[in-house]
C-alpha cells in the first residue's frame, strides 16, 4: 500500500510544480508583452512630441553638411549658394519646374562631321571667341532659368556670327512678363521662349530691365519692336549626339541643354559634378548652357 500511495503523492507535486511553473512562466511573457507595448507607446509619444524634421521641410544650405562631404575624397566640393540662403528643399525644388519641350517631335538639325574633334575643348579659352561667352543671369526666386539660359545662349552665338565680336545684352524679362504661352515666374518650356525670338524678337536689356518678379507686359507695345530694332532669330534645331554638339559648339558657339537637377546640385561650388548616392533627383529640369568638353580618368564630362 505504501508504494501506490508515494506514487500518487508524487504523481500530485508533479502537477502542482507544473501548474505553478506555468503560471510563472505566462507572468514573464505578459511582463515581456507588457515592456514591449510602453515601448511602442513611449516611441510613438516621442515622435509626436519630437517630430523630425521632414526632407522637403530640410534647409538647403547646411555647413555641417559641407565640411563632411568636402572632408571626403569627392569629385566636387560643396558650399553655400546665396541664391538658397534660407529656403528649404520643397522651396527650392519649384525652380526646376522647366524642360526643353512640351512635344518630343523637335525638328533635327541638318549636319555633317566636318572637323576633327579634340579631347578638350572650352570656348571660354578660344582667343577669337572667348570675348563673347557671358555668364547667365541667376534667376534669383523667378523659375525662369528656361529664359535666362536661351537668351544668354542666343547673345553668345549673335556675337560670335558679327564679325567684330559685338556684344549682345537682350531683356530676359521681356519673354517672362509677355510671352503667354508660358507660365511667367513659374516656369515653362525652352522651345516657348525660342519661339518667342522667332515670332516677336528679343528686346535690349534697357528698354526692359530684369527685375525677376512676375512684372506684367506693358500694356504700350516696347518702343524697339515698334520701330524693328530688335532682334530675332530664325530658327532652331534638336542636335543628335555628343559629335554633333562638339561640331556646333566649335563652329557656331554655346548650346542649350536639358540637365537632371539633384539635391546635391543646389550647393555645388567647384569641380566634377556626380550626383552622391544619398542624393534625390527633383521632377522637371534644369537647363544649361554647354561650352565645352573635357575628359579625365572618371571618362568625359561637359563644361556648362
Amino acid at each position: 500500500m505504501a508504494q501506490p500511495n508515494r506514487a500518487a503523492n508524487a504523481a500530485a507535486a508533479i502537477k502542482k510544480r507544473s501548474k505553478k511553473t506555468g503560471s510563472d512562466q505566462m507572468n514573464q511573457y505578459y511582463l515581456v508583452i507588457g515592456i514591449f507595448v510602453a515601448v511602442c507607446v513611449g516611441a510613438v509619444g516621442y515622435q509626436i512630441f519630437n517630430p523630425k524634421e521632414s526632407f522637403i521641410d530640410k534647409k538647403v544650405i547646411d555647413h555641417d553638411e559641407f565640411l563632411v562631404h568636402n572632408s571626403q575624397s569627392q569629385h566636387f566640393q560643396q558650399g553655400a549658394n546665396s541664391q538658397f540662403e534660407g529656403q528649404t528643399m520643397n522651396e527650392a525644388r519649384l525652380q526646376f519646374n522647366i524642360a526643353i519641350a512640351d512635344s518630343p517631335n523637335l525638328q533635327p538639325c541638318q549636319t555633317e562631321a566636318t572637323k576633327e574633334i579634340p579631347l578638350s575643348y572650352d570656348i571660354r579659352n578660344d582667343e577669337e571667341r572667348s570675348q563673347c561667352v557671358q555668364p547667365a543671369k541667376q534667376s534669383g526666386n523667378c523659375t525662369a532659368n528656361h529664359v535666362l539660359t536661351s537668351v544668354s545662349t542666343v547673345e553668345d552665338r549673335l556675337c560670335i556670327a558679327h564679325e567684330d565680336n559685338q556684344l549682345y545684352n537682350l531683356s530676359s524679362q521681356d519673354v517672362i512678363s509677355c510671352d503667354d504661352k508660358n507660365y511667367y515666374c513659374n516656369g515653362g518650356y525652352v522651345t516657348n521662349a525660342l519661339n518667342y525670338g522667332v515670332e516677336h524678337g528679343f528686346v535690349s536689356e534697357s528698354s526692359a530691365p530684369w527685375t525677376g518678379e512676375n512684372v506684367t507686359c506693358p500694356a504700350e507695345p516696347n518702343p524697339e519692336r515698334e520701330a524693328n530694332e530688335h532682334t530675332k532669330i530664325l530658327g532652331y534645331c534638336a542636335l543628335q549626339g555628343a559629335q554633333e554638339i562638339k561640331q556646333e559648339i566649335m563652329e557656331s558657339g554655346p548650346v542649350i541643354a536639358p540637365m537632371s537637377a539633384y539635391t546635391d546640385y543646389l550647393t555645388y561650388k567647384e569641380g566634377l559634378y556626380f550626383p552622391d548616392q544619398g542624393s534625390f533627383k527633383f521632377q522637371g529640369q534644369h537647363v544649361v548652357k554647354i561650352v565645352g568638353w573635357g575628359s579625365d580618368m572618371n571618362g568625359e564630362y561637359w563644361i556648362v
